[in-house]
């Protein structure tokens, strides 16, 4: 049995629902097949609410070593630090640095404001904004939901 110890710098939002936004990328061992556990502000490690770990493979559709950990929005409930435990059947992997920061909604769309400040158009009616080229054509729409005290806004492209 061996133990690896892995720093993550990732900050991930408060009950995040784009699950992209709930995405570590870990080191581990080609080919292997690791299960999951979450550590939530330093408390003991638990099975993940939804998460799952696989492999990213090259062009040719080989391994590479690296895993994409997809953690569950519930995994991200509690603001704090966050780790995670990957288990082969033999050997551990520990990631830890992650942290669960306070929900912000309108982080993407500050992003997307700064680099398209003169071409948004938001449409309240629908709860929709359009995020528009030179050409007055939508480059992506972003529209707003709401869940109780949680405001998530999902990204599509034309």
């Amino acid at each position: 049995m061996s133990i690896t110890r892995l720093e993550v710098s990732d900050e991930i939002q408060q009950l995040e629902a784009t699950a992209a936004h709930r995405v570590l990328i870990v080191e581990g061992v080609i080919g292997n097949s690791y299960a999951l556990d979450v550590s939530r502000q330093g408390a003991a490690f638990v099975d993940t609410s939804g998460g799952s770990v696989a492999e990213i493979v090259n062009a040719a559709g080989s391994g590479t070593g690296l895993f994409r950990v997809q953690l569950g929005q519930y995994d991200c409930d509690s603001i704090g630090p966050l780790a995670v435990e990957l288990f082969d059947g033999t050997d551990y992997i520990y990631a830890r640095g992650a942290r669960v920061v306070e929900h912000d909604p309108y982080s993407d769309l500050y992003d997307v404001w700064c680099r398209w400040a003169n071409d948004i158009s938001a449409d309240d009616a629908d709860d929709t904004i359009d995020v528009q080229d030179r050409a007055s054509a939508v480059r992506m729409t972003f529209t707003k939901s709401t869940s109780g005290t949680v405001t998530s806004w999902t990204v599509t492209r034309p």
